[in-house]
């Protein structure tokens, strides 16, 4: 079935779209009129007319409806994509990647093997309007910075460095590194032959560490080697990643929770007056995060767990991970707070589109049944957890183990 548009540009940039993101197409490229998206009589004659112009510069043929409606346009067929380039006066996408992937090795100079290969990749991906690895063609400055860091780290022989530092020093951001960890990472792994690993892995075996940031916690937790109890610091103590794998409980608290939003952790540890566990996870837990989860939860048998965070595809996919990877093989269960359909209908907004949860929703999870909400339900409304007040989780006996 044709595509529908209500802009007649719109659908004739998208017939080349396909064209170049599908050079052997063999099957006919269509687009439709999108009758009801059209506002007015005004803008359905635009169409009409752009339409017979790009007919008469023999880029498409229009094809009418029959009968009735025989009047009206029922689809575009392209039938000559040279034609249609310039009757758009629109570029071809091959000659935009060839630009920038020329540009990208000029500004390169002389490049290892491993990375001609990966440039001719860009260029075809480009070519067919395709990302390569999340960048386009309008970000070939930053594909530089990435390449001049990958090739640097490749050549090994940096010693150990910090990432700000050390970007700095090969490509004038100091940021680009973090900012680009994934695509580095699976650079590095083209270059040496190896399986992509996690990018914080990839990136520590050539030398670059970073200075993680501390995990927040609250609630009566001590260090391993002291019998100090960090309940002590209000509103929360910063615990270095050195020292996590050396929590403890206390005692068995009344509750576990992880927070993911840093305003809602932060209203909570101040509102909320009692000897829970509270500890910020900053979307999903970093590694610091989880190691100190898992420290936690060996010294809390029988403490029940909960996970307050976004009602949307995102927060549900950190329940989920915290879910899978800490609570449940501490041998607990991890409840959601404040995460209902109930409370994202209240105080939500109305999701723009559905959200592919469909793995979670069929999961044996406690969130599973607000996954198939999301992701299938009726007027369906997601939810930022800062828009809730702090309140303590309720514990039920069932919620115990």
């Amino acid at each position: 079935m044709a595509k529908a548009y209500a802009d007649p540009i719109a659908a004739l940039d998208a017939m080349l779209d396909t064209f170049e993101a599908q050079p052997e197409r063999k099957a006919a490229i269509l687009v439709e009129p999108d009758y009801a998206g059209i506002p007015d009589t005004e803008r359905l004659e635009r169409f009409v007319q752009i339409a017979r112009e790009a007919e008469a510069a023999g880029a498409i043929v229009v094809e009418m409806m029959r009968g009735f409606d025989s009047h009206q346009i029922r689809r575009l067929r392209l039938v000559d994509a040279e034609a249609l380039y310039r009757y758009l006066g629109r570029e071809r996408g091959s000659d935009i990647a060839d630009r920038a992937v020329d540009g990208i090795r000029e500004a390169l100079g002389s490049v290892p093997d491993w990375m001609v290969e990966a440039l001719e990749d860009a260029r075809e991906r480009w070519a067919t309007r395709r990302s390569y690895k999340g960048f386009e063609t309008d970000d070939a400055d930053e594909v530089v910075k990435v390449l001049k860091i990958a090739r640097t780290l490749a050549a090994g022989k940096i010693g150990a460095r910090d990432a700000r530092s050390f970007s700095t020093e090969v490509c004038g951001d100091s940021k680009a590194l973090e900012r680009n960890r994934n695509a580095i990472a699976a650079l590095l792994a083209e270059a040496t032959g190896e399986s992509a690993a996690p990018d914080q892995d990839a990136l520590a075996r050539f030398g670059i560490f970073t200075y993680p940031d501390p995990v927040m916690v609250k609630g009566p937790v001590l260090l391993a080697d002291s019998r100090f109890d960090l309940s002590a610091f209000r509103p929360y103590a910063a615990v270095p990643e050195g020292n996590v794998a050396d929590l403890r409980c206390a005692r068995r608290p009344s509750y576990v929770l992880t927070i993911e939003n840093k305003t809602s952790f932060h209203r909570h540890v101040r509102e909320v007056c009692d000897d829970g566990v509270v500890v910020f996870t900053g979307g999903f837990p970093s590694r610091a995060t989880a190691a100190a989860l898992k420290a936690i939860a060996a010294s809390s048998v029988g403490a029940p767990w909960f996970h307050w965070g976004d009602v949307d595809g995102g927060g549900l996919r950190i329940f989920g991970h915290i879910e899978e990877t800490i609570v449940r093989p501490s041998g607990a269960r991890l409840a959601p707070h404040l995460m209902t359909e109930d409370l994202a209908r209240r105080h939500g907004v109305r999701a723009r589109r559905r959200t592919a949860l469909r793995r979670l929703a069929e999961a044996d999870s406690a969130i599973a049944d607000l996954a198939r909400y999301l992701a299938f339900g009726e007027n369906v409304h997601v939810l930022e957890q800062e828009a809730l007040a702090p309140t303590p989780p309720v514990v039920t006996e069932a919620a115990a183990i």
